[in-house]
């Protein structure tokens, strides 16, 4: 669900919108979790980042009420970059 909540401030007000979703299924990237010796693989983090992007656009879609651009924003070359 989502929430608005009004700040009062000195400046104008804002209204923040809060979203909570379903827990996110990362159980298939823990396999072998046991031979990682404290050091989670790259690639598997990677992957759960991507899995939390992707979530994430879909949620602020939906709040906004609007579709997503193609892609994600890259900030290391401040453009859209489309997934692979």
């Amino acid at each position: 669900g989502a929430a608005s909540i009004n700040h009062w401030w000195p400046w104008p007000r804002k209204n923040v919108v809060m979203c909570f979703d379903a827990a996110l299924d990362y159980a298939d990237l823990l396999e072998g979790s046991d031979s990682w010796n404290g050091e989670v693989p790259a690639a598997l983090a990677d992957e759960l980042t991507r899995r939390i992007r992707v979530r994430m656009t879909e949620i602020m879609a939906e709040i906004r009420g609007e579709q997503a651009p193609d892609g994600y924003w890259d900030y290391r070359t401040m453009s859209r970059v489309k997934e692979a």
